[in-house]
């Protein structure tokens, strides 16, 4: 029985804890909040925004190669790999 109440009292002062650290978090939840809420007064004007079209138009085009047969990527293949090849024999012909 003695086991119980020693448990029972460990436990009780663990919710204690628990319950003030609660408290604590809280207090310090609702400053951060209102921290942020002075931020929130640089809010942006939506009238004031450029037109989609303008923005999306300046879009960074990027080249893009389609290589849609086989045979096409398979002959880019090779000619990369020969390229790669001829220039490693280049650089390294002193050693051939």
């Amino acid at each position: 029985m003695d086991n119980k109440t020693k448990a029972t009292e460990d436990l009780q002062q663990l919710l204690s804890e628990v319950k003030k650290a609660e408290k604590e978090h809280k207090h310090t939840a609702t400053e951060q909040h209102e921290f942020h809420d002075t931020d929130l007064d640089r809010r942006i004007d939506v009238l004031d925004l450029p037109p989609r079209k303008e923005v999306h138009s300046k879009k960074n085009k990027r080249t893009q190669l389609k290589l849609s047969s086989p045979l096409t990527r398979f002959i880019f293949v090779i000619v990369v790999l020969l390229s790669v090849l001829i220039l490693t024999y280049y650089l390294n012909s002193e050693s051939f």
